[in-house]
């Protein structure tokens, strides 16, 4: 076994992801877990990105620095979670990982280099639905030539034996995180549906409102019509009032004509028996006289 490792520590830029798998028929909230591990064993507690809502694609562009105790031995882990899942069943809420052996970096030590990988399904996390999508990196492996500390080899023997603790505070560690984000997701929803019935209050209101305006209108309609209507019955009396009126002045005046038109018959039908009459005494008076100058 050499005496000596290439240890330091990895510049690690969370840069974004691309086509997630949906998860509960939605577009995700993905936050992206990473560690360095050497033989499955956790090197440091999970460093973790913020959740980015409802993507399928997040952009991250977060920085991280992890140690690493033995380039040649160690594995960077990334595993990408939904947060938004707010009762998560085992696993139910994976969307992929990314492995690197950090040994594949080691002829770049010291360059920032940018790589895209695919997501892939966990080899140890399974579940119903494959991982989609990639994932950018960008990386940067500072290390130098250490000595390896003693023991180092019993070291990994005993990492070894503690991955089974390690695997129980990693998994307490994604209990707790499903529990945060649980509690998220119910006050998100919480505060939808409080909203959704604030909005539901002021469209019923504005209902109201609106079929109240309504309703004044068409009562305002009616009561235009109906005083149109009364109107035209107004001026229908009245026109058949003033017909009424100008044919019974009509008639009378006919009357009148024809009564003086008879009145002035009879008194011409007098005047013309009167002057007959005298005409006669006149003829009478001369055949008197007449007969009074024979005798004589």
């Amino acid at each position: 076994m050499a005496d000596t490792v290439m240890a330091g520590k990895v510049h690690i830029k969370v840069v974004r992801a691309d086509d997630l798998r949906q998860h509960l028929n939605r577009k995700p909230a993905p936050m992206a877990m990473l560690r360095v591990s050497v033989a499955g064993v956790a090197q440091q507690e999970l460093m973790k990105t913020d959740p980015m809502p409802s993507s399928s694609s997040p952009e991250w562009n977060q920085e991280f620095v992890l140690p690493v105790s033995d380039a040649s031995q160690s594995q960077l882990e990334c595993t990408i979670w939904d947060t938004s899942d707010p009762q998560p069943t085992e696993f139910s809420n994976f969307l992929g990982e990314v492995l690197l052996n950090l040994a594949k970096l080691i002829p770049y030590k010291g360059h920032y280099i940018e790589q895209v990988f695919f997501v892939k399904q966990g080899k140890t996390i399974k579940t119903e639905q494959q991982a989609t999508g990639n994932l950018k990196l960008g990386l940067r492996l500072d290390i130098s030539e250490q000595p390896r500390s003693p023991g180092a080899g019993a070291g990994v023997k005993e990492e070894e034996a503690a991955g089974e603790d390690a695997a129980a505070r990693e998994a307490a560690a994604r209990e707790q995180e499903r529990e945060r984000a649980a509690r998220e997701e119910q006050e998100r929803r919480a505060r939808e549906a409080e909203e959704a019935a604030e909005r539901a209050a002021r469209q019923a209101a504005e209902a109201r409102r609106q079929a109240e305006a309504e309703r004044a209108r068409a009562d305002a309609e009616a009561a235009a019509r109906q005083r149109v209507e009364v109107e035209l019955v107004q001026q229908r009396a009245d026109a058949e009032i003033a017909r009424v009126r100008a044919e019974a002045a009509a008639e009378l005046e006919l009357a009148k004509v024809k009564a003086e038109a008879e009145v002035a018959k009879i008194r011409m039908e007098a005047e013309k028996q009167q002057m007959q009459r005298e005409l006669e005494r006149a003829r009478g008076g001369n055949g008197v006289q007449s007969a009074c100058c024979s005798v004589q």
